[in-house]
């Protein structure tokens, strides 16, 4: 039996295992090679950034040897597993309320903040104000939202030169 929401299914397939759909660990590869090759953001290779060819362009040559990488590519799959391993402990220590909310939202669409806090109760940390103070001077539609008198015209050109004949 399997029960699928998006790209993750919690299925009987085994004790804690769980299918991830093919396309959604390619992004998460392609996103973590950016962070490894374009943004410098891995232990293993450092802070260095590799102009590569986008999305589209042609690569010739990587701006790399042939030793960094095979560095590269295996941070980018350690890093990838982490994260899905990661992923699976979190879904998994959080399924009751993952299927608590599924359920609700089969049931009506659309859930409100008071529908979160009754299914998952308040969050577990202080707030830093209330949703109440967040949204207060917010307006509503009876609100006067013209523009002040010097901001009347500030998409316009202030003096627009006579087409040339």
């Amino acid at each position: 039996m399997s029960k699928k929401v998006g790209p993750l299914s919690f299925e009987t397939a085994g004790p804690g295992e769980m299918a991830f759909d093919k396309p959604y660990s390619e992004a998460t590869a392609q996103i973590i090679d950016q962070e490894v090759v374009k943004y410098g953001m891995s232990k293993k290779v450092g802070p260095l950034s590799f102009e590569t060819a986008g999305p589209g362009e042609m690569a010739f040559d990587k701006p790399y040897s042939e030793a960094t990488a095979q560095i590269i590519d295996q941070e980018v799959r350690d890093m990838v597993n982490a994260a899905l391993t990661r992923t699976r402990e979190l879904l998994l220590s959080k399924r009751e309320d993952i299927e608590k909310v599924a359920q609700r939202l089969l049931e009506r669409e659309i859930l409100s903040r008071e529908d979160m806090i009754e299914m998952l109760g308040k969050r577990p940390f202080a707030e830093k104000q209330t949703y109440e103070e967040m949204v207060s001077g917010t307006g509503g539609l009876d609100e006067d939202t013209q523009l002040p008198k010097g901001l009347k015209d500030w998409n316009k050109e202030k003096n627009p030169q006579p087409a040339e004949q």
